[in-house]
């Protein structure tokens, strides 16, 4: 496998954060998220949601910055909203979704924009009917436009599941 100068430079930005989980935070010990971390991490969630659990092209093509720029396992370059738009139509065209799982890893927030580490687990069936669970570490950066957070850019890789 080919590592990209980008996939270590995630991993070294994962490396450095503590894993916590968003489901029971009294309980985990994880810090308690500010109402201004809430809402970005909902905007995060919803984004997953318009190309998974409840596929919705126009609203996911909405929550995508117009100068959006993506970078994941594989890519030789980033791709711009355009190229992320197809890649989602062909997502939902072509996969069942069944379980998504996300777990954010620490969220920070600066100005107008906010840096957001996660853990997504997916679990899907691909267009032969197989079944597949997929793990994904990544960073996303949201940048707040007319009271809206938009995926400005995003960076991730697919991980070994969990042990």
């Amino acid at each position: 496998m080919k590592t990209t100068l980008s996939t270590l430079c995630v991993a070294a930005l994962l490396a450095s954060v503590s894993p916590v989980t968003a489901d029971n935070p009294e309980r985990s010990g994880a810090p308690q998220w500010s109402a201004a971390q809430q809402e970005v991490w909902k905007a995060v969630q919803a984004l997953t949601a318009s190309w998974t659990t409840a596929p919705d092209l126009d609203l996911n093509a909405s929550l995508l910055h117009p100068e959006f720029l993506g970078l994941y396992s594989g890519d030789p370059v980033p791709d711009d909203k355009q190229m992320s738009v197809a890649w989602v139509k062909n997502f939902m065209e072509t996969r069942k979704v069944i379980y998504v799982k996300q777990t954010p890893l620490n969220i920070k927030i600066e100005g107008d924009f906010a840096f957001v580490f996660a853990i997504h687990t997916m679990f899907f069936k691909d267009p032969d009917g197989t079944e597949k669970l997929e793990h994904f570490m990544g960073l996303s950066v949201l940048k707040k436009e007319t009271e809206k957070w938009l995926l400005f850019a995003e960076s991730g890789f697919l991980t070994p599941a969990p042990q």
